[in-house]
């Protein structure tokens, strides 16, 4: 069965695919992202990651809202579940507006694709990767790193403090992780 981790934002969407009837290990994920910075809109091998360019020629957030959803789908239709980080509050304004009309339009596609959606605060799925709920941005990529042997920084030659698209896989990949636990306490 296929599963999925997804990081919705509106900068920087992420997607972890795992198959749960392979071995559980980075290397046999799908990852893909959407991004605006070009050196990262590349396919990254042996890991299966492959960054796209975020739809730039839209008229409006409306149709914005459903290229990004179709991108979604088009990379989980075949998942049976999808793990989708609920909205975090710290967005304020408009921002969070906006935010949540994305996650609007991408729920009812995947509803819609008869795809069944578990929410995961960002608190959980912080404390579930990384033992803390209040975990940084680098505190979980430093976790990312010690599960998976791999430094994502070093791999996207990340320096600073922007840390796209890095944080947003890390992300999906503990989103999907968390869905794995889910799926497991579910069948015992």
């Amino acid at each position: 069965m296929k599963i999925a981790g997804l990081d919705l934002s509106m900068s920087c969407p992420a997607i972890t695919i795992a198959d749960l009837d392979k071995e559980w290990k980075f290397e046999n994920f799908k990852v893909e992202y959407l991004i605006s910075t070009k050196k990262y809109i590349t396919t990254i091998e042996p890991f299966n990651m492959e960054g796209k360019s975020i739809p730039k020629d839209y008229k409006h957030n409306e149709e914005r809202w459903h290229l990004i959803a179709d991108w979604v789908i088009s990379n989980v239709k075949e998942c049976e579940y999808i793990n989708l980080e609920s909205q975090s509050f710290g967005s304020i304004g408009s921002a969070l507006c906006q935010i949540s009309e994305m996650h609007g339009v991408v729920k009812n596609y995947l509803y819609k694709n008869n795809i069944n959606i578990i929410l995961t605060p960002p608190s959980q799925n912080k404390k579930s990767f990384s033992g803390k709920g209040n975990a940084t941005k680098l505190e979980m990529i430093e976790s990312f790193k010690s599960k998976y042997k791999l430094d994502l920084l070093n791999v996207f030659n990340i320096i600073g403090n922007n840390l796209h698209p890095v944080e947003d896989i890390v992300d999906s990949v503990a989103l999907v992780e968390g869905l794995k636990d889910i799926l497991g306490e579910k069948n015992d």
